[in-house]
């Protein structure tokens, strides 16, 4: 076994470690953002909105092809409620809404990045499983 093997494996440890020694009350907070934020669509849309400025609600729609206007509403509430996008809202005549990644949802998205192009990789290398025809 290799010295970083090692190291991986004593992080692993703790990692998991610390967190069997959550409170439940916090642990049970973390399972619900976890379930928000690994939902279908709520990682596509902090990966559009945080591709550069500030996006309105109808930007957004356009970017994600196939999500339902009311599963977009109730994915950006929830992101906004999890500190991970911001929503501006400008009292002009015809009212316009803005929303931005906030620092945590950058660094979400910064811990997600890894874990994508990990899925692709094994994607694209391995053999595809199905029906043989």
């Amino acid at each position: 076994m290799s010295v970083q093997r090692t190291s991986d494996d004593d992080h692993l440890s703790e990692a998991l470690a610390w967190c069997s020694s959550l409170p439940t009350e916090i642990e049970q907070q973390a399972v619900l953002t976890m379930r928000r934020v690994f939902d279908k669509w709520s990682l596509f849309a902090l990966g559009v909105i945080g591709k550069g400025q500030p996006m309105r609600f109808s930007a957004v729609s356009r970017a994600l092809p196939g999500i339902a206007q009311k599963v977009l509403t109730r994915t950006l509430r929830d992101l906004e409620a999890d500190d991970l996008i911001s929503r501006r809202v400008y009292p002009e005549a015809v009212l316009r809404v803005e929303y931005a990644l906030t620092p945590s949802g950058r660094e979400l998205l910064q811990i997600a990045a890894p874990l994508f192009a990990w899925h692709v990789r094994r994607l694209v290398s391995a053999p595809r499983v199905g029906p043989k025809d």
